[in-house]
């Protein structure tokens, strides 16, 4: 019914009818309170981080990423004039403490990471 105008061009945020149905959606089956302002549509994880990055870093920033990460989001990071610093990963995920060394190390030079770039672990379920 609201197809042609949920896939077609539009409102920056994405189509009404679609955000507040994923309002409702996320209230019923996750218990989260989205306000409208809050939530956004975007044409996959580059474009969305495309968006955070012009949203919330600005020249000579720092931005943390897991190591190895995506390669797509370091080109997407790198079209920023921000300051990619390297985080461990392991398999369970990111190292705190080599988190906690980057964060003292970055706060001794008086750099302050705008962001972390991380993607949830990839696990193989065992049935």
């Amino acid at each position: 019914m609201h197809g042609s105008t949920a896939l077609s061009y539009g409102a920056e945020r994405g189509c009404g009818i679609l955000l507040s149905y994923l309002r409702t959606k996320l209230a019923r089956e996750e218990g989260l309170c989205a306000s409208e302002e809050g939530l956004m549509l975007t044409v996959g994880a580059t474009g969305g981080l495309d968006a955070v990055c012009r949203l919330y870093t600005r020249p000579g920033d720092t931005v943390l990423v897991e190591a190895p990460t995506y390669h797509e989001a370091l080109l997407v990071i790198r079209d920023y004039p921000v300051h990619i610093v390297p985080v461990a990963l392991d398999n369970e995920g990111l190292v705190v403490d080599d988190i906690a060394d980057r964060l003292a190390e970055l706060t001794r030079r008086g750099a302050h990471p705008r962001l972390l770039y991380t993607i949830q672990p990839f696990r193989i379920r065992q049935v």
